[in-house]
């Protein structure tokens, strides 16, 4: 949620493109979750928490225009929520194809070397594969977290093929 916050909020990230590759045989369903989930800054704290209950965004007949109070229209640290999905300012890989075709369409979209992306997975698997064409991987079988992330960029770019993990 941290590192979620901190690709939605920080100018660092603004013109950085932020994708999902997301395999799936319920892409649909994946996309309405992405909206659903809110991201709740604490003011106090200084920390945010998802609430799987109270923030998950009301259910509306897809056919509707009506914006959703909870959902933010600008990156502003005025904001206390945001979706998932406005995290998301690239492409959108859902589907059950293997990621290396995830990893190929986002190139062939974005125009963007393999060697330059950033990929985090919790299965070890998909880490391996996409490693394997030179895009830069963290392992976080337990979720994202701050040290993996920073981890991460601090090895970018790393060696094709290698993982990176906390811990090695």
């Amino acid at each position: 949620r941290e590192v979620m916050r901190e690709l939605y909020r920080s100018p660092q990230w603004q013109d950085v493109p932020v994708g999902i590759s997301s395999r799936t045989d319920e892409p649909n369903w994946a996309r309405e979750l992405l909206e659903k989930f809110v991201v709740v800054d604490s003011s106090s704290s200084g920390s945010s928490s998802v609430d799987d209950d109270a923030n998950l965004r009301k259910s509306s007949n897809s056919d509707s225009d009506d914006e959703d109070d909870t959902k933010t229209s600008s990156r502003s640290s005025e904001s206390t929520s945001f979706v998932l999905s406005d995290v998301f300012n690239g492409p959108i890989e859902m589907s059950s194809d293997s990621k290396l075709d995830h990893f190929y369409r986002i190139h062939q979209q974005t125009n963007i070397a393999l060697e330059d992306m950033i990929f985090l997975d919790n299965e070890l698997g998909n880490c391996r594969m996409v490693a394997s064409l030179g895009v830069t991987v963290g392992y976080c079988p337990g979720g994202v977290t701050r040290d993996l992330w920073e981890l991460t960029l601090k090895s970018f770019p790393a060696p094709i093929g290698e993982i990176v993990q906390l811990g090695k």
